[in-house]
């Protein structure tokens, strides 16, 4: 992208077809590199589509499109639709029975002759161009479902961009051609009659190698279905639908896309809500899984959030709507899911290298492999065997499979836990973090201030529970934090409260209250003024203070009676995932912009390895990027003054409620305030590149050894010789252990 101009660029997403293996991604990203003003693509093997960022004044996206499709990719502008792809699926399916129907007679009648002569007798007896042209019928159905593969074949010699159909292409018409050639008496056809007296041609090969692919690319086609169930899953909780309420007071049912925003619309029970928006009237029970990964319905009453896609499981409401269509939390989370997977993580440029020059170098082998043994054997049949047999078996689409399918799982599967993973570079490199800075509030607290404890003189006339009753009856009248965190204890402790007579707040000093002709004052700076605390009080609340806490006096009727002490409270998860981390060997920091003694206090509370206090965002900055230079970094935070220190981290994490600044630069989104997922999300970043290492080993060393095997190399040592249709199958299947491999991400325990 143009940094120095990046109103130049623009960002589109494609829908590329028939893609297959690696050698087809790289064939596209490689035409779509040539054009002048393209300036970066990424290509998705497993969905299909492809990330373009280009400059409008150099070229057009319909341009590239085209330019894409005349090398055999038919290119569109993606949609946020699943039915073309369910259209393909079932093409597929199609072509797939078509394929093997006819391959299956033709297979039967071809060796079934052989090894059962007496039951093909009226065959037998046929001349042998008859016999070919019986196999060639049953041949045409199952070419006419492979025309894809031959296009795209043909197409790629044409660009000089050769992938896995040209391969087949390739080794089925070489086949078909000897087959018609041995039907002329200059071909010497005799030495190639059967103990039956029948020529072998090679017209069943075909149709089993061919069906066999198709075989393939349909097991292919339903596990990257899999892959991508979860994004499915996003797709399926839009509504089409809304109810509104006319001036009548009727309840109509009108199409979700004419609704706009500030209208209202009503949710009952079992509808899914079909915009963002904030509950004007009404109560609901909405299950917000597809957000937080927590399937327990979550209340909501009047001036609450709603999200699209959340399904009422109880109660009704009027919705204002708020967000509509692509700008909804629902939209905007189906782009992060989907953009994540299209993007690549560095250890997939290996295969991606690879795969660019995999298909070349395999018709060298194939072609020298041919005319040694021909030389060696002066048998052009066993020549052709072992040629087609290498190109059948070579598979690209192991190796272009490998990362994408594995990136694109381990996403889903992070999404469904409430984790956005924005890219793969991300997921590869949270795996490998060593240290994870923590900013404080918000993240390891929860940012709201509590009551922690109470402490009450022992000189105290009072009791505890009449302290508590005016103390709490006092701070109803108040709107400061700490008062609304004393007035709380009315319902935390089942406090009842009494009318307020009277009520005065200084700002900066406290409040003066009167109550059943009692005298409250809460406050340090008007009891201060007052003079209402000794020096023994007053360095008891300093003491509180140094620790980290905020200690809050109470007098009443002229005398010191007790003090709150309130504190940020500590996140319960964040307890439990320190612990964890420190088992898992990793570092831990926290880097606050508090008090040293409150950060010091948490820090220790949490056990936190090292703790840094009172620090601008400037000086988080430079501290993030001096660790970052040491130890492979984690950051995780929620403020605006975050974004900086998040930005030099390797890996930057925070919460769905953090700053629009903050969200924008990090990699992560935790969707919960629940701090254990930090560790889940390291687990699932491990896993998944266990999983790509095992991938990457697969499809190598199946082509370092199928490949020599389909040569001969064995047959040279007495051992078995590799028939192509057998190569087919092995050709087959390795992209499908592959795929079935990654699809363990799914259901692998974090």
């Amino acid at each position: 992208m143009d940094k120095d101009n990046p109103s130049a660029t623009q960002n589109a997403t494609l829908q590329i077809q028939n893609m297959t293996c690696a050698a087809c991604s790289s064939a596209v990203e490689r035409r779509a590199k040539k054009i002048d003003g393209v300036e970066q693509i990424s290509v998705n093997l497993v969905t299909g589509k492809a990330s373009l960022y280009f400059d409008p004044t150099k070229t057009t996206l319909q341009d590239v499109m085209q330019s894409i499709t005349k090398i055999g990719y038919p290119t569109t502008q993606a949609k946020d639709s699943l039915a073309d792809a369910q259209i393909s699926f079932q093409k597929q399916q199609q072509e797939l029975l078509l394929a093997m129907t006819f391959g299956t007679l033709l297979f039967l009648l071809a060796m079934g002759s052989m090894i059962a002569p007496s039951l093909f007798r009226p065959y037998l007896n046929l001349k042998p161009w008859m016999q070919a042209t019986i196999q060639v019928g049953l041949l045409l159905p199952v070419l006419y479902a492979s025309l894809n593969i031959y296009r795209k074949g043909i197409l790629g010699i044409v660009h000089r961009m050769a992938n896995m159909d040209t391969l087949i292409a390739v080794s089925t018409i070489t086949a078909i051609i000897y087959s018609f050639w041995l039907l002329f008496p200059a071909s010497g056809a005799h030495h190639h009659l059967t103990e039956h007296h029948q020529i072998h041609f090679y017209f069943e090969t075909v149709a089993v190698i061919l069906a066999l692919i198709k075989l393939g690319k349909y097991l292919e086609a339903k596990s990257k279905k899999r892959a991508n169930s979860a994004l499915a899953k996003l797709f399926e909780l839009e509504s089409d639908t809304a109810l509104i309420m006319d001036d009548a007071h009727q309840v109509h049912t009108v199409p979700a896309h004419t609704i706009q925003v500030k209208q209202k619309i009503l949710m009952r029970p079992g509808m899914r809500v079909p915009f963002d928006g904030i509950i004007v009237e009404g109560n609901l029970a909405l299950d917000e899984s597809h957000l937080t990964g927590e399937s327990l319905p979550v209340d909501k009453t009047i001036l609450d959030a709603v999200h699209a896609g959340s399904l009422n499981q109880a109660g009704s409401a009027t919705i204002e709507v708020t967000r509509i269509g692509e700008n909804t939390t629902l939209a905007q989370l189906r782009r992060i899911v989907e953009q994540a997977g299209l993007s690549k993580a560095p250890i997939a440029r290996l295969a991606d290298k690879i795969s660019a020059i995999f298909v070349p170098i395999v018709f060298l082998i194939a072609l020298f492999s041919a005319i040694a043994w021909w030389i060696a054997t002066k048998d052009l049949t066993f020549a052709l065997t072992i040629f087609m047999a290498v190109l059948v078996i070579a598979c690209p689409c192991a190796l272009g499979l490998a990362t994408p399918t594995a990136i694109v799982i381990g996403v889903n599967r992070a999404a469904t836990l409430g984790i956005l993973i924005k890219n793969g570079e991300a997921l590869e490199n949270i795996g490998a973090t060593q240290t994870i800075i923590f900013d404080k509030t918000g993240t390891l607290t929860t940012g709201n201030i509590a009551v922690i404890d109470w402490k009450l003189s022992p000189n105290s006339p009072m009791s505890e529970e009449k302290f508590l009753q005016l103390a709490v009856s006092a701070e109803q009248r108040s709107e400061h934090p700490i008062a609304k965190a004393i007035a709380g204890l009315a319902k935390s402790q089942n406090i009842a409260t009494l009318p307020v007579e009277t009520f005065h707040n200084e700002v900066g000093f406290g409040i003066h209250a009167t109550i059943a002709q009692e005298s409250i004052l809460i406050g340090l700076g008007i009891l201060t003024r007052e003079d209402l605390l000794d020096r023994t009080i007053l360095q008891q609340l300093e003491t509180e203070a140094m620790q980290g806490f905020s200690a809050i006096p109470v007098a009443i009727n002229g005398a010191f009676i007790g003090y709150f002490r309130l504190s940020d409270t500590i996140k319960e998860s964040s307890k439990e995932l320190i612990q964890s981390l420190h088992q898992h060997n990793i570092e831990t920091i926290l880097l606050s912009g508090d008090q040293l003694a409150t950060t010091k206090r948490i820090a220790q509370e949490l056990h936190i390895d090292r703790y840094y206090a009172q620090k601008i965002p400037q000086e988080k900055e430079a501290i993030v990027a001096e660790e970052s230079l040491k130890r492979h970094t984690m950051m995780i935070g929620d403020g605006i003054n975050d974004a900086a220190a998040l930005h030099r981290a390797h890996t930057a994490l925070t919460v769905h409620n953090a700053s629009d600044v903050t969200m924008e630069v990090a990699d992560v989104v935790l969707m919960q305030n629940d701090m254990k997922l930090v560790l889940k999300t390291i687990l699932l970043s491990k896993k998944t590149l266990h999983i790509i290492k095992q991938n990457l080993f697969w499809a190598f060393i199946y082509n370092i050894i199928g490949i020599p095997i389909a040569a001969g190399v064995l047959y040279i040592f007495g051992g078995p010789l590799l028939d192509p249709m057998l190569g087919a199958l092995f050709m087959a299947f390795s992209s499908v252990s592959v795929l079935t491999n990654s699809l363990r991400l799914k259901r692998i325990k974090l």
